[in-house]
């Protein structure tokens, strides 16, 4: 199997609060690149619209996205979400914020 991922996924463990319809609960991220991020845990359905709330550098941002997928990885469902509609801002933090861990893992 080719991998197809066109940008860098950074293993995490971050603690995040996801809201997808009128549902929030607490989440831990445990990967994420500048595209999308992978949960542990069922949120909704494939093609639900949801947001992330995450702590990264500067603070709290909100990562707007599509699931598209919900997986079992051994005993675990896992939701992976693309991202969409993310503001200029926020997408520079979220891209800092990966260079910035990923450099400071190999160093």
């Amino acid at each position: 199997m080719t991998e197809r991922r066109r940008a860098l996924r950074l293993p995490v463990q971050l603690r995040a609060h996801a809201t997808t319809g009128s549902t929030s609960i607490p989440v831990e991220v445990v990967n994420l690149s500048r595209r999308g991020l992978l949960l542990n845990g069922p949120l909704a359905p494939e093609g639900s619209e949801v947001s992330v709330k995450v702590d990264l550098l500067e603070g709290a941002v909100d990562l707007p996205g599509e699931i598209v997928r919900v997986v079992n990885e051994g005993a675990d469902l896992q939701t992976g979400i693309r991202f969409t509609r993310m503001a200029p801002d926020v997408r520079r933090e979220l891209a800092n914020y990966v260079i910035k861990r990923h450099y400071s893992a190999r160093a």
